[in-house]
């Protein structure tokens, strides 16, 4: 079976562009080398020309990062769009959870803060996490952007035959990879930050903080949460899902279920005991639950589908040299 090494080449370089480069630079790459080997007059465009053509060209990485505007940032070309799309993320986040904040302020349902306080305190807090989370951000790909370089293989050793192809269901998104370590980060500081000023309603008039009402589920949740972490670092840094990093992924996310829910149970009872009349809160919390297990369920065992047919059909790869 013949590969389309070129085609394989071309979609690696594009990946690392800014989607409005991808189309342009794909079309002038792929132009170039068809033309470069069909000037070549040792014969027609074989698998093995286009490796020794790609070889000669070098990694990916470094295709991609000649089409940027040079060096010497802080977080350069090489992962600036992934870096801005963690940024749009981080933002949604932000403002959806302020948002559903103002709402229950001003209903007067925040921790019994009057609306104006509650208000104030939320801008304050959407503000102090905003301001974690992008700092996070930062911090992660500068690490990147000095990493990376060490890393990355000299341009004489580089075999074109470690190319994935091009639709590889396995390949890790550096935008989801990052978020889940800056987001996880972020995610963990504003719970510890604000575990205390959160406040709930308790018998006989008087309230809690989520912390003390939360407070044995919190060190499972920050174990799954760091955990999650750094698997994610390394599906960063392989560049790939593989089984056991996966596997990984799925103890964590049980945890981190497991986590929120025994915090959510936690939350529920106190609001009943506290008299509430909320008494869809347990029904709508085990709904939620068994909808986040069927969804783990549908992604793992479709990855595991994915995998077993990739082997049993095999993917026409062929192996490096040794």
């Amino acid at each position: 079976m013949s590969i389309d090494w070129i085609g394989r080449y071309v979609a690696e370089v594009t990946r690392h562009l800014p989607r409005a480069q991808r189309e342009e630079v794909g079309n002038e790459l792929r132009s170039s080398l068809y033309d470069e080997l069909e000037a070549d007059a040792s014969g027609p465009a074989s698998e093995e020309r286009q490796l020794a053509a790609l070889a000669a060209l070098g990694p990916p990485e470094a295709i991609a990062a000649s089409y940027g505007p040079g060096v010497g940032y802080l977080i350069g070309p090489r992962w600036f769009p992934t870096f801005r799309r963690v940024l749009r993320g981080i933002l949604v986040a932000v403002v959806g959870a302020l948002a559903v904040g103002l709402v229950l302020a001003v209903a007067g349902r925040l921790g019994g803060m009057e609306p104006g306080e509650a208000i104030f305190w939320l801008l304050d807090a959407a503000l102090s996490v905003a301001l974690w989370s992008v700092g996070i951000a930062v911090a992660v790909f500068a690490a990147l952007e000095r990493i990376e370089p060490a890393r990355a293989p000299a341009a004489a050793r580089w075999d074109p035959r470690t190319l994935p192809p091009a639709d590889e269901a396995d390949r890790a998104a550096p935008a989801e990879t990052v978020f889940g370590i800056a987001g996880g980060a972020a995610g963990l500081g504003s719970l510890y930050l604000f575990r205390d000023r959160i406040h709930l309603p308790a018998p006989a008039g008087t309230s809690e903080s989520l912390g003390l009402v939360a407070g044995s589920a919190l060190p499972w949740l920050a174990a799954a949460v760091v955990a999650g972490m750094a698997l994610s670092a390394v599906v960063l840094w392989q560049g790939r899902w593989r089984w056991y990093t996966r596997l990984g992924k799925l103890a964590t996310d049980l945890v981190a279920l497991f986590a929120l829910y025994r915090i959510a149970a936690a939350v529920a009872a106190r609001l009943l005991e506290a008299g509430w009349r909320s008494d869809w809160l347990l029904p709508t919390l085990k709904l939620a639950v068994i909808a986040a297990l069927a969804v783990l369920a549908l992604e793992y065992g479709g990855a595991a589908w994915r995998a077993i047919r990739r082997r049993s059909a095999g993917d026409g790869s062929v192996a490096p040299p040794a």
